[in-house]
């Protein structure tokens, strides 16, 4: 929400001194109506309210005709009101969806405040989260101003933090209104979100981070034009000159370097995954048959292909409806879980416990992309079959199609086999890794959880622990050949991000930040159709509609 909240901001700034140029109804409807849209992406944003109002008092003050007086202030004033809350009525009814929608809430904490009352609908617009707000004493407020400051010099370093202080003395004595609008909204701002428990509070400070921007800019402005040629001999101007384009150069310069030092940490262009993993997903499950995910806005990976894809109804998620299913409405047969539903035990997301049976047998036969970037940031993208009899993964007399025989710690690779090798682009491979146990593993009767990566082209593309998680138990209440070998078989998805042509599979150990191994070469795939799964299954769904 943070990024276009951001935009509706800055549109609404940037509307509102438009406006104070020639005070024209319809620009200060505009800003009005985008201000009242800003409240759905971020309803803080009600906190500029008397900023804004204090700038439309000041320039209509301004402007009135001389001498002033209530006739020359009344008639614009009032059009600027009407106009006003015009176009912020309609910006704000945005807010009648809340209790037109209510009935379709399946979030268990929201559920609490369902919006069907005008008390609910305060507690759950502008009363939300009371525990998050002015939770601090007096005593600590100067510790929480102390976190802001540290955020804004991370944000700008000292060059901007200077630069912006100067831009305030700029706009104190140049333009005085646009002054008291920016820095009471920016004060207001910061004087509430510094009050905030968050536990993600960098974020909240965004809008006053795009204000203090401005401030900078001024600061920017300013000292370009000390040195735009002022000073008589030629030389001066010129040496001036070459003053304000180096100055010019070293802001360019360092936008550039914050672009550069955070470029991969926030590059998500190749960030696929959910989109590949999914339409796999629904081509994989069996007609009628239940898939289990998180309830509430933790499941909306996968509710949202049902409510606006509409793609295969036949599909029961229980969790959809209501975050309180009962156990008897889910069938035996055809019972499916993703990662998240899984992993997710507690919180306001998390499945009821009576749900599942706690002997099922979790067996992963869906595994999507993990990119690299998102590594403990994310739950895997796993689908699970649930079953009361455990999978057949012990062999007596392996023949992998690709003979490897590397160790991987305790377990040894014997061979790999893959199914295919062609695939179209965003579709899968059915892989199988044949594995042996040693035997002092064994006696010791303490598997080693040890993870491994297949990768593409030496990057990683997915993570796992060998035998899934369920190799232990199977051990103990099935047991293992002889030979003490077994095999973890699942279907991978391939990116839809990778290039067409030829592309080399292998497996490597891996740790928990992602960290790779020598890399074990299986075999080459070659991907075929630019066009990827997802953009086919999309096209014929709106062919469909």
């Amino acid at each position: 929400v943070y990024a276009p909240n951001i935009f509706f901001v800055a549109i609404t700034l940037l509307l509102l001194l438009l406006w104070q140029r020639k005070t024209q109804p319809w620009v200060y409807f505009l800003f009005a109506l985008a201000f009242g849209l800003s409240l759905g992406t971020h309803i803080s944003n009600l906190g500029f309210a008397p900023a804004f109002l204090l700038f439309t008092l000041l320039v209509h003050f301004y402007k009135a005709r001389q001498p002033r007086s209530i006739k020359t202030l009344f008639p614009p004033l009032l059009q600027t009101a009407f106009a006003g809350l015009l176009g912020f009525g309609l910006g704000a009814a945005q807010f009648i969806w809340l209790p037109l929608r209510a009935s379709t809430l399946n979030d268990r904490m929201m559920l609490k405040i369902a919006p069907t009352s005008l008390r609910n609908i305060y507690a759950y617009t502008l009363g939300a989260f009371p525990n998050f707000k002015f939770a601090f004493p007096l005593t600590a407020l100067p510790d929480r101003l102390d976190l802001y400051l540290l955020l804004l010099l991370k944000q700008y370093h000292l060059i901007g933090v200077l630069l912006g202080l100067l831009g305030l003395f700029v706009l104190l004595f140049h333009k005085p209104r646009t002054y008291f609008l920016l820095v009471g909204m920016y004060l207001v701002h910061v004087w509430f979100f510094i009050q905030y428990n968050a536990f993600d509070l960098e974020v909240f400070f965004i809008p006053a981070h795009l204000l203090w921007a401005s401030f900078l800019t001024f600061g920017i402005w300013y000292l370009l034009n000390k040195l735009s040629g002022a000073g008589k001999k030629r030389a001066v101007r010129i040496l001036l000159s070459m003053l304000q384009a180096g100055f010019i150069l070293l802001i360019v310069l360092l936008v550039l370097g914050q672009v550069k030092n955070h470029w991969v940490e926030n590059n998500f262009s190749q960030d696929t995954a959910i989109n590949d993993f999914y339409t796999n997903l629904w081509e994989i499950l069996p007609q009628g048959s239940t898939l289990v995910t998180p309830g509430g806005v933790f499941g909306y990976d996968a509710f949202y292909w049902q409510l606006v894809y509409h793609v295969r109804p036949d599909v029961t998620l229980p969790l959809l409806p209501s975050p309180q299913p009962s156990s008897h409405g889910i069938p035996r047969e055809h019972v499916y879980a993703t990662a998240s539903a899984l992993q997710k035990n507690r919180g306001p997301g998390a499945i009821p416990p009576e749900l599942l049976s706690k002997e099922l047998w979790q067996i992963p036969i869906l595994i999507g992309e993990e990119p690299v970037n998102v590594i403990g940031r994310r739950t895997p993208l796993v689908l699970y079959q649930l079953s009361k009899t455990p999978p057949e993964i012990a062999v007596s007399n392996p023949h992998p199609g690709i003979p490897v025989n590397q160790s991987f710690g305790a377990y040894t690779l014997l061979g790999a086999d893959i199914a295919q090798t062609s695939v179209e682009s965003g579709s899968t491979v059915q892989i199988t890794l044949t594995w042996q146990i040693s035997q002092q593993a064994i006696r010791q009767a303490q598997l080693p959880r040890t993870r491994i990566a297949i990768t593409v082209d030496n990057q990683s593309i997915e993570q796992h622990e060998i035998g899934f998680g369920i190799l232990q138990r199977y051990v103990k209440e099935v047991g293992l050949p002889e030979n003490r070998t077994f095999m973890d078989k699942y279907t991978l998805v391939i990116p839809s991000w990778l290039s067409t042509g030829e592309h080399s599979l292998g497996i490597s150990l891996a740790s928990l930040d992602g960290q790779l191994d020598t890399i074990v070469p299986l075999q080459t795939i070659d991907i075929v159709n630019n066009q990827t799964k997802f953009e086919r299954w999309l096209q014929i769904v709106q062919e469909e509609k």
